[in-house]
């Protein structure tokens, strides 16, 4: 069962729903409603076929309740806790004997909390498996011909990708805000920036409309955490605010406005708001998780049903994320020092306090939103770098951290000069070498020994190399190995990362050739 009454428990009880992550949040409240409607749809042609095609044994005689633990064996990440398990005995008895009214209360309040989801991302909803569900509850409330199921309907090409080898669904209505924040901050880091002034005010333009500058009238009643000045992690129709997407728009404003290749269209006031915002979402374990602060305790992982992702039931702190605010808030301290300065300066030693903490006997950090030990070393090192000598916190413990993150890099470092890692680091935690060098991961290699300005050039300089050779006569790099991940076990490709990284590489190695 999934117990849609555990939506009407009270909202101090540790195992309320709004505690979870919110992805799970938004995932099992859909399916809650079409567990409790017992929704079907008419057996047409269509779906007998369907049937036919997809089952290898006769539909009609397979016993579905034996199958609530069929599991194919390469999908099965995450084992069920015994709590679970105790918990889905007493739900499933209790769907016996359920209260009809008690169901049907739950059931209106789910279906308003569904309407408020729709309404505060018009329609485009947080991720594709929420849209595909949320899509079936309003045409089970409403009717297939109602504008709610056709507002769902319109937008669900959002979520379609035409990808080299064919179309996808997409993991999420796009990563529109976060790549366009990394290419700024690609083309910026050197001089070659100023040929692309055009294209640097396009993505200024963008990230100005894709701030957020209004709460929506519901957002309180249904556990949002507040988003003025936020960023979102692509568009602001999707409306999910995000710490590290906030982080990185700020960084690239400001990154920007100090170019001098632009005209600043977005305010002081705006970007003291996202000040506000990232010093909102800081944990008190000194992290930064992804969409909210953690809300539950971590033992409600012992809830986790999914079986294929881990950790997907609360909003962890992550090394990349931490980061990630912590640069944009040394940036911010470097262009407006009076801004809320101890607030500001108190998170950011306890930020860097948190990656030293998170730092791995080998000297790298483990990366939770893309492949993997890499990328989080990267991220780790750069904000590590840029606190140093600024009085934020101890820099002989920074400069030993980032001494040890840069001699895991170097004996990483393939014979052809370039870096490989696979996806499977991040199921398996533990660093696991490619066949070959990988452009993205020799990037993010290279960005960090160059931030850490580690001493034997001459492997930052086989590294470049790897880069230029790999480059195709048109300019573009070759997609390779997905890139990205997300809950340990499934990975996400990011295709514009196979150029955005690179020139980032390259345009900090000019920079620093010519300084």
């Amino acid at each position: 069962s999934l117990f849609p009454e555990m939506w009407l428990f009270p909202k101090w009880l540790p195992v309320h729903p709004w505690r979870y992550w919110c992805h799970s949040r938004m995932v099992y409240l859909p399916m809650a409603y079409c567990y409790a409607q017992r929704i079907q749809a008419p057996e047409t042609e269509l779906v007998l076929s369907l049937r036919q095609e997809l089952y290898v044994e006769d539909f009609s005689r397979i016993d579905w309740p034996k199958q609530r633990n069929a599991l194919c064996p390469k999908d099965d990440y995450t084992k069920l806790s015994a709590v679970l398990k105790w918990m889905n005995a007493f739900t499933n008895g209790y769907e016996k004997i359920k209260c009809s009214w008690l169901r049907n209360k739950a059931c209106r309040y789910i279906l308003s909390y569904l309407n408020a989801e729709d309404a505060q991302t018009d329609y485009v909803n947080i991720g594709p498996v929420s849209k595909a569900i949320n899509s079936i509850c309003s045409w089970h409330a409403y009717g297939k011909d109602s504008p709610q199921f056709q507002q769902h309907v319109a937008r669900w090409y959002d979520y379609l990708w035409v990808a080299e080898d064919g179309m996808k669904m997409s993991g999420y209505n796009g990563s529109q805000l976060w790549d366009t924040a990394f290419a700024t901050r690609a083309i910026l880091e050197s001089d070659i920036g100023g040929l692309f002034a055009g294209t640097l005010a396009k993505s200024q333009q963008f990230i100005d409309y894709a701030q957020i500058n209004a709460e929506h009238p519901t957002h309180a009643a249904f556990f949002r955490h507040p988003m003025i000045g936020s960023w979102p992690f692509s568009t602001p129709e999707n409306g999910w605010p995000v710490a590290d997407c906030t982080a990185e728009g700020l960084s690239a404003v400001l990154a920007l406005q100090q170019s001098g290749l632009v005209t600043a269209t977005i305010s002081g006031e705006r970007l003291q708001r996202a000040v506000d915002v990232i010093l909102s979402y800081h944990n008190d374990d000194g992290g930064w998780a992804t969409y909210e602060r953690s809300r539950g305790p971590k033992w409600l992982e012992k809830l986790n049903p999914s079986e294929v992702f881990a950790d997907i039931m609360i909003d962890y702190s992550w090394t990349e994320c931490t980061a990630a605010c912590v640069i944009a808030l040394m940036d911010m301290q470097a262009t407006a020092p009076e801004y809320r300065r101890d607030e500001v300066r108190a998170a950011i030693r306890l930020g860097l306090q948190f990656i030293l903490q998170r730092q791995k006997a080998d000297g790298s950090w483990y990366g939770g939103w893309a492949v993997c030990f890499t990328y989080a070393t990267w991220f780790a090192v750069e904000a590590l770098s840029k606190a140093l000598g600024q009085a934020y916190f101890d820099d002989a413990q920074i400069a030993a951290s980032i001494k040890h993150a840069c001699s895991f890099l170097v004996a990483k470092q393939k014979a052809d000069g370039g870096w490989g890692e696979t996806f499977e680091s991040c199921a398996k935690l533990v660093y696991t070498e490619a066949d070959c060098s990988q452009v993205v991961n020799t990037a993010w290699a290279l960005l960090a020994l160059m931030a850490a300005d580690y001493g034997d050039k001459a492997v930052i300089s086989t590294g470049i190399q790897l880069l230029l050779a790999r480059q195709t006569e048109y300019g573009d790099w070759q997609q390779e190995n997905i890139s990205g991940v997300f809950n340990y076990n499934c990975m996400i490709t990011y295709a514009n990362y196979r150029n955005i990284f690179p020139i980032w590489a390259l345009s900090r190695y000019r920079r620093l050739s010519h300084a």
